[in-house]
């Protein structure tokens, strides 16, 4: 890669780093680089800051720096999402920063001013999968750090999803809503993550009555909910 194009990617700081070099020889320059831009006070929006690296990165195509680039730039934003204080300073995010921010992603809808760029969001599930940190209790002893995010508490993504959607009736639109479960549907991983949480072992029995208690104490029951409406009672289209 030409110095030009990784200082395209990084920033000028990036200028006098030889990455015509191998790979081995460069990396802790270009971490040091990519760290100092991820911390530094003018970088106000760090997740925007590494969806852009990424994508550039993307754009540079299949060279080892490149390759490298984006591989960081997930590292880098699973760290912002489950830790968001260790980049923030004293404006330090809420402890569910992360996962309402993934969601709103996930939505589509405008409510997060930000996209996932191609391919990042299965990367990014990876990274998580793998990622075990210090205080992140999971199910069993791997995926710590998905299952935070994704499910382990109420301010994980799929209960702050479900809550959304229970707050819905049936005339309102839940498309945003709809799409950010079919992201996670479409995710092996994350739905592993889902299935080994207890939001998919609540008990149900028959004795309970089927249709409140499927809407209770089901993980899909509130979308469900929205979904009661017999075929019949839907007028067709005008033709």
């Amino acid at each position: 890669m030409a110095a030009a194009k990784l200082a395209q990617i990084l920033g000028k700081d990036a200028a006098s780093i030889d990455a015509t070099a191998p790979l081995s020889q460069g990396r802790p320059n270009v971490d040091a680089v990519l760290m100092a831009k991820l911390v530094a006070p003018a970088t106000t929006d760090k997740l925007g800051f590494l969806f852009q690296v990424y994508t550039k990165a993307a754009q540079a195509g299949g060279d080892e720096y490149a390759d490298y680039l984006k591989k960081q730039a997930v590292a880098f934003a699973a760290l912002v999402l489950i830790q968001p204080g260790q980049f923030s300073g004293t404006s330090a995010p809420s402890p569910g920063w992360g996962a309402q921010t993934v969601l709103d992603i996930l939505r589509g809808d405008g409510t997060s001013r930000h996209t996932f760029p191609a391919g990042f969001l299965p990367a990014l599930i990876a990274a998580l999968r793998k990622m075990s940190l210090p205080g992140y209790v999971g199910v069993d002893g791997s995926g710590t750090c998905l299952l935070s995010l994704l499910v382990a508490h109420q301010e994980s993504v799929v209960p702050l999803l479900l809550r959304d959607v229970a707050k819905l009736n049936l005339v309102e639109p839940f498309h945003g809503q709809f799409a950010a479960l079919q992201e996670l549907g479409n995710n092996k991983s994350a739905m592993e993550a889902v299935f080994a949480s207890p939001l998919w072992e609540t008990p149900l029995t028959l004795a309970e009555g089927a249709g409140t208690a499927m809407e209770k104490g089901t993980l899909l029951g509130v979308f469900l909910r929205l979904s009661t409406l017999p075929e019949s009672s839907i007028a067709p289209p005008a033709s």
